[in-house]
């Protein structure tokens, strides 16, 4: 009875082959029903958008590769570890383009991953994808240079979805080796899961990528600042021993190391133990040609707002103070006459312990329209200059220690300001 049913069917289906039946509605529908891209379309896709990197030392030397991938508009990813040790960096396109990288934007060490700024005029960026509906199984591409071979493309499937220390990660058979890390992992529609960072070198490919969803959230919205290679470099020189305190990561496809944040000096700030960063260049005329600055403060945490420190009341404090210095003050960063969009900023951040002492830090930053001189010129929205104090205060003490040094930053301003903008 049941082989007549199968014969049945059969003949069912051939009769509709020839247009003798007509086939049934959910059967129809399904046929209907849009393919996913194949492994071709996919590349073709994304291929373009996958960049191999080359990192020369302080000699001119190649000194590492690696691969990365375009996100955004002047933006590429790659792992922390392939860019670390830098002295200039090099992003080179499949059809033979190269650029110069200027620098770093943003970055995570703890998921090895970062933004590097170049310009990637006519290529498209990737999209980024979430693993909420990834599944053990599901095909997979690795996009990347291995080897320093360039626009490379190697398949396989999920292996694994880790969580290791609440960092995400997947595991994957789609074989990566040197050259790989920063590379894309891609899902059967072409959008980014993950970027290759490192394989287990004894292990039976096991391969493994930090998920984009931290990647995310490198991605600056409005403002794009970054660490110019030249400022890297001079951090390395003042700072050699932190420099040289680096965490490799076992078996990644290139050599580790710690990226450090810029800095150009360092001072003691009189009645706590402090240290400030003050004057930080993201450009080579920092404040030049400012008509005045908008001020905003908003970002202070809670433990500080209930021991007294009154945020609004800095502002208006370092308002006044900048009033009397001659500087003219805008509403906003948007306002008429505010040609460079300045706007500086204060932040505050403390930490109360059980004994009801505080670790604090307060920050003014200055971010503006810049055009940045560089063998390229490129204008763009960053930081131009910052000062940090920070340090470790009695609860009682804090709103006037943070008052005082909230003055001296400002203070450090206005000498910055009128220095590049003398009065006429």
């Amino acid at each position: 009875m049941v082989e007549g049913i199968h014969r049945s069917y059969r003949i069912a289906w051939l009769l509709a082959a020839i247009g003798l039946l007509a086939v049934p509605t959910w059967a129809s529908s399904s046929s209907r029903r849009a393919k996913p891209p194949t492994t071709q379309q996919i590349v073709k896709q994304c291929l373009p958008s996958i960049v191999s990197i080359t990192v020369l030392n302080a000699q001119g030397e190649p000194a590492v590769q690696g691969s990365g991938f375009v996100i955004a508009p002047n933006l590429i990813a790659t792992n922390v570890h392939v860019v670390a040790d830098a002295h200039s960096v090099t992003a080179n396109f499949p059809n033979g383009r190269s650029e110069k990288v200027f620098g770093i934007v943003d970055y995570d060490t703890d998921k090895d991953m970062c933004l590097i700024y170049a310009n990637t005029n006519g290529v498209a960026p990737l999209t980024l994808a979430t693993l909420d509906n990834v599944e053990v199984g599901d095909p997979v591409m690795a996009l990347g240079c291995p080897e320093g071979l360039g626009a490379s493309v190697s398949t396989g499937i999920v292996s694994g979805i880790r969580n290791y220390k609440g960092t995400k990660i997947v595991q994957t058979t789609a074989p990566i080796s040197h050259g790989s890390s920063g590379g894309a992992l891609v899902d059967s529609h072409g959008r980014v899961l993950g970027i290759t960072s490192f394989f287990v070198q004894d292990g039976q490919n096991l391969n493994f990528a930090y998920a984009t969803k931290y990647l995310k959230d490198l991605i600056p919205h409005g403002l794009i600042t970054y660490m110019s290679w030249a400022e890297i470099e001079q951090w390395r020189a003042t700072h050699p021993a932190e420099a040289a305190n680096t965490t490799p990561a076992p078996d990644q496809a290139a050599s580790t190391s710690t990226t450090p944040q810029p800095t150009t000096s360092t001072s003691t700030h009189a009645g706590s133990t402090s240290s400030a960063v003050t004057g930080t260049s993201y450009t080579d005329k920092p404040l030049a040609g400012l008509k005045g600055v908008a001020v905003d403060a908003n970002d202070v945490g809670a433990d500080p707002k209930a021991d007294g420190v009154d945020i609004a009341a800095l502002k208006s404090k370092a308002i006044d103070r900048l009033k009397a210095a001659g500087i003219p003050i805008f509403e906003g960063s948007g306002s008429s006459g505010n040609d460079s969009a300045a706007l500086l900023d204060l932040s505050i951040g403390g930490l109360r312990n059980d004994a009801g002492n505080y670790s604090y830090t307060i920050t003014w930053e200055l971010i503006e329209t810049v055009r940045l001189v560089r063998e390229a010129p490129v204008v763009t929205y960053g930081q131009t200059w910052r000062s940090e104090y920070y340090g470790n205060i009695g609860r009682y003490d804090l709103a006037k220690t943070l008052s005082d040094t909230s003055d001296t930053a400002i203070d450090d301003f206005i000498k910055a300001y009128k220095e590049q903008n003398p009065a006429k």
